[in-house]
């Protein structure tokens, strides 16, 4: 797909742009689609990558594509699994979705 030819290019650019490796963390949010971008910078830059559900988009349905950083690890090498996020998934607030708003419902609160 276009997204991970333009993430691959970004990090050869980000790695010829800054030769001394000025990044030294990133940081994404639990999303596959996320992480697959974030992954092919961290290769190029051979650095890993933090993950944090606290920068993800509202939680309103536990999205299956919002992974936590063990699971993310199995499929990217890269993810630091070190690293102590901010908030957990459990932190996050369970908010409508924009099909809930649209139909009136509210959103059912976790057990």
């Amino acid at each position: 797909p276009s997204g991970h030819i333009a993430a691959k290019e970004l990090a050869k650019r980000l790695r010829k742009t800054l030769p001394d490796n000025h990044i030294k963390h990133i940081i994404s949010s639990p999303y596959i689609r996320c992480v697959e971008t974030a992954n092919a910078i961290a290769k190029e830059l051979h650095i890993q990558i933090k993950i944090e559900p606290g920068i993800a988009e509202v939680n309103s349905s536990r999205n299956p594509q919002f992974l936590d950083a063990d699971q993310l690890q199995i499929q990217f090498p890269s993810i630091d699994s070190s690293y102590t996020p901010v908030m957990t998934r459990v932190d996050l607030p369970l908010e409508y979705s924009d099909g809930d708003v649209q139909i009136g419902q509210q959103p059912q609160q976790e057990k």
